[in-house]
């Protein structure tokens, strides 16, 4: 199976450099993609890993002919004992560019809430992900308009990304989304849709004691609707952001503040909501604020094959208002850097506590357990 993914994607980056030398017609189609291993080594489950693992393949599809674009990014995930176990796409859109200021996009995109598509540098995301406040991709429509130093998202979304390859009946997405699984007995049965996400932010330019400083700064905000198809009433969810990203010369700070509230409109499970994402799901406390930290420092080295290396130490954590409920946290120290433009390198150790991702199943919802789970982390990728 290895040798047939590897020769696949051998074709695909030929193809690549055979499309990237057509410049003759205005419309240019681009294929790239990655293929990437990791190892790991933890402190909380049985088998501590101590392995390298297939980590996932990524088709990357690119379109662009004047004012048109489109982009399609679609991955293949080790799972149930086999690559490609689980399989979906995280893009799928087409874009128009009505001139340098006002844009369209249509299909399955990035929901405009936070700071950015991404929160932080690092591989494994902030906890803001697994709670589908960061990385969250639908399908819809969205309008951006950009006057000089300012961007203005304002979009519509009607469903989340599907269910595709997996053993679950709505969870297998690259997003997390609220999700209804029938087998899981302490779960809720939701449905999100007609998203409405509105986002504002502006890029300020100065410097203090002679030193070039960038700041963005902004604001966002996301309402759904949300059926319960057990009780067959209608609830609401809404999302909150406030954000700032900072560069100073090769030092950077980013910071995402806000709050998220869940009308469920359940009997059972009036303080959480089941979400899922790559074939699995979990509940999440219904009510509570959240924080998204970065520093990040770029070395002062690099070579002519080596980019310089970034160190990073993001911290994010999920303040749940529910009593007895203990708050998630997740803190990730780590280096990242590229060797020529084929290969990337993420070495990153995770602390984290009442966090699904590593080890404690109820940790996004109640958080029983008052501990703190490890992991060392490795990802080596090459790139086409």
């Amino acid at each position: 199976m290895f040798k047939k993914l590897i020769l696949s994607l051998s074709v695909l980056s030929l193809f690549s450099q055979i499309t990237h030398a057509e410049e003759a017609t205005s419309a240019k189609f681009d294929v790239n993609g990655t293929i990437r291993f990791q190892y790991t080594h933890n402190d909380f489950l049985e088998d501590s890993g101590n392995k390298i693992d297939f980590s996932d393949a990524v088709l990357w599809l690119n379109y662009q002919n004047q004012a048109w674009s489109g982009h399609l990014d679609y991955r293949f995930y080790e799972a149930y004992d086999k690559l490609g176990g689980i399989h979906f796409p995280v893009n799928a859109w087409l874009a128009y560019d009505f001139n340098d200021d006002h844009k369209v996009t249509v299909g399955l995109q990035p929901v405009p809430i936070g700071l950015d598509r991404y929160y932080s540098s690092s591989y494994n995301l902030t906890q803001l992900y697994q709670l589908g406040l960061e990385e969250l991709n639908n399908w819809g429509v969205n309008y951006q308009y950009s006057p000089e130093g300012y961007n203005l998202s304002a979009a519509y979304f009607i469903r989340d990304a599907g269910s595709h390859t997996g053993k679950s009946q709505n969870s297998s997405h690259y997003s997390s989304n609220l999700t209804a699984e029938s087998n899981f007995a302490d779960g809720t049965q939701l449905e999100e849709k007609n998203m409405l996400a509105l986002k504002l932010d502006k890029k300020f330019n100065y410097e203090i004691a002679a030193t070039p400083i960038t700041t963005t700064a902004g604001a966002s905000y996301l309402y759904s609707q949300v059926d319960n198809l057990k009780t067959r009433q209608t609830g609401d969810r809404q999302v909150w952001t406030v954000f700032q990203k900072t560069q100073i010369n090769r030092l950077g700070i980013n910071i995402v503040y806000g709050g998220q509230n869940i009308d469920n409109k359940d009997i059972e499970h009036k303080n959480e909501s089941t979400f899922g994402f790559f074939d699995g799901y979990y509940n999440v406390a219904n009510k509570a604020n959240f924080l998204s930290t970065e520093i990040n420092y770029a070395l002062p080295f690099e070579t002519k094959n080596f980019k310089s290396p970034i160190l990073y130490s993001t911290y994010s954590r999920y303040f749940k208002d529910e009593a007895g409920y203990a708050d998630s946290e997740r803190l990730i120290n780590g280096v990242y850097t590229k060797y020529k433009e084929n290969f990337q390198f993420y070495l990153e150790y995770i602390n984290a506590k009442n966090d699904v991702g590593f080890g404690q199943a109820n940790g996004f919802s109640q958080g029983t357990e008052n501990k703190r789970n490890n992991l060392l982390f490795l990802s080596l990728g090459y790139y086409f």
